[in-house]
């Protein structure tokens, strides 16, 4: 570590102040305040009486702390006595923390206990390095900090603008109509933008001012350590926990994304549907990384204590817990799993693609729920009133074309209440009913076709609200959508995992808000399964791009 001391190499004289012939000084006595050739330093100096406490640096050792320390060396036999001025100190007093000569040790200090200058010094030179070590080692992380907060506040601000742009563009293009829905918006972006704002500003001023602080006693502890005077290291106050502020942690600064969806004009919407709303872009973050030994893993449960059941077509069924790097499976039953869902009392039912669906307990005993022979499970979904959502197939081997493509409502005693196969028109509802969920009392259905596949909210009257076939996003221009797993969040927002490598994110009326390319910001392929934690936490099952077994992601949504 070296530092700029105040000494100007610009002064130093032209020729050796011993022979005052050579012009090769390379040497500067701190004793005799005198630059030295080289020769005179080793021929002339040397003999100087009482050389041997002599502290002789290089020139090149100027304005270091080595040469500081050097002065302070001279310095500490040479301190005036604060009480005696034509005494100096011979020793440190430990009961008042001072530097004393020997006419106090008879007087103020005579019953008082001492120690070495020496070694006073050497402890608290330590002692200050050491403080200085830390407080240049905090400074980074405020930098670093610091920076982080005016990035997230000139992304914010961007986008901030960038919307509101967007909403009065909009708010133009319908004038009167929607001139009071679009002051209620921009309201509504300003309360949420300034609520960010003010929580980031806020930390901000707190992180810019302990970084100020941590400067400023940088500034003070390298001034006590460039002097040469040696008692202002013996009446340096050392007070570490003072002067190394920690970051806050209280004060949340996870900048919520926001977006604005534009509609187009139609008589028979809303206000709210003709202008578009302001919905929240999930920021996933990758936070786990779980390697099975699975080839594909359909899909992943994730239980209140924990606990997780993971399953596949192709492999069987675990009960596993997250530990760390690793999955500890408690136990494995040898069971083909298509679709599974928590049911009442730690049990769960199984879909197989099998006539009966079947029932798991939370000990690993496989019964059958109920069968539907002829016809095969595909999809199934149990609520919060354990009513039980199930898609059904006519046999594969069936030679008829029209075969039963339905789904139907079980109550926990498998009777069926309702099914759901022909709209209003006659028309079939569904190809392939793959994944199911509701949101109140509303469907949410994958349905799989020859090529692709596709999302809708079903009525429980029996008929399609809408239906998602994909977006217009550059990547996925030429690509069928090819949906595999959806959940609802507790934000109201439609979750769908894409073979293509991709998440889509879609509000309840079927309007994408964003789309995360999966292989191309976390390097995940083929997604299957898609579920969140009460963290929040969004688990995807897929294949990671140098692994060919299957592999649990968590990402963490923002």
């Amino acid at each position: 570590m070296a530092f700029s001391l105040p000494v100007n190499l610009a002064q130093t004289p032209a020729f050796c102040q011993f022979c005052e012939v050579s012009s090769d000084i390379q040497w500067k006595c701190i004793n005799c305040n005198l630059f030295l050739c080289r020769l005179c330093t080793s021929k002339i100096h040397s003999k100087i009486k009482s050389i041997d406490v002599h502290e002789i640096i290089s020139l090149k050792e100027i304005g270091t702390d080595n040469a500081a320390n050097s002065h302070r060396k001279i310095d500490l036999q040479t301190i005036s006595c604060a009480v005696h001025d034509d005494k100096i100190c011979c020793v440190y007093c430990r009961h008042c923390n001072l530097p004393v000569c020997s006419r106090c040790l008879t007087q103020a200090h005579q019953h008082h206990k001492y120690r070495e200058l020496k070694e006073v010094y050497k402890e608290k030179h330590s002692e200050i390095r050491e403080l200085y070590d830390k407080v240049e080692l905090g400074i980074p992380t405020f930098l670093e900090e610091e920076s982080m907060l005016q990035e997230i506040l000139s992304s914010g601000e961007r986008e901030f603008k960038e919307n509101k742009a967007n909403i009065i563009q909009q708010k133009e293009y319908l004038k009167e109509i929607v001139t009071n829905h679009s002051e209620r918006l921009l309201k509504n972006l300003e309360e949420q933008w300034w609520k960010n704002k003010y929580a980031i500003l806020k930390k901000l001023v707190k992180t810019t001012q302990a970084k100020d602080k941590l400067f400023s006693e940088r500034d003070h502890l390298e001034k006590t350590l460039q002097s040469h005077r040696s008692l202002d290291i013996l009446n340096a106050t050392i007070a570490s926990e003072k002067c190394l502020p920690e970051i806050e942690e209280s004060i949340s600064v996870n900048l919520q994304h926001v977006k604005f969806i534009r509609k187009t004009l139609s008589e028979q919407d809303t206000i709210k549907k003709i202008f578009g709303s302001i919905y929240n872009v999930p920021d996933l973050q990758l936070a786990h990384t779980y390697q099975t030994n699975f080839e594909i893993v359909e899909k992943v449960i994730i239980c209140d204590n924990n606990t997780v059941y993971i399953g596949g077509v192709k492999d069987k069924l675990q009960k596993v817990k997250f530990h760390e790097y690793d999955l500890l499976v408690e136990y494995e039953v040898n069971l083909s799993v298509y679709d599974m869902v928590p049911f009442k009392n730690g049990n769960i039912l199984i879909s197989s693609k099998e006539n009966d669906l079947k029932l798991v307990s939370n000990y690993g005993k496989v019964s059958s729920f109920k069968t539907f022979s002829p016809l095969e499970t595909l999809c199934v979904h149990a609520n919060d009133q354990n009513s039980i959502y199930l898609g059904l197939v006519g046999p594969q081997n069936s030679t008829t074309v029209d075969v039963t493509r339905k789904i139907v409502v079980v109550d926990e005693d498998g009777n069926i209440h309702h099914s759901y196969e022909y709209d209003r028109n006659n028309q079939r509802l569904f190809t392939r009913p793959h994944r199911i969920t509701t949101y109140k009392n509303c469907m949410v259905i994958i349905d799989l076709q020859k090529f692709g596949g596709r999302v809708i909210l079903l009525h429980p009257g029996g008929y399609i609200v809408w239906d998602y076939i994909g977006c217009d996003y550059p990547y996925f221009e030429e690509i069928e959508f090819d949906p595999r797993d959806l959940f609802v969040s507790s934000a109201d927002i439609i979750l769908i995992s894409d073979y293509n490598h991709a998440i889509h994110f879609l509000n309840l009326d079927g309007e994408v808000i964003s789309v995360c390319d999966l292989r191309k910001e976390f390097g995940i392929e083929f997604p299957f399964c898609t579920c969140i934690d009460k963290k929040g936490t969004l688990w995807v099952s897929g294949q990671n791009l140098e692994n060919e077994v299957a592999e649990i992601f968590g990402l963490r949504m923002k």
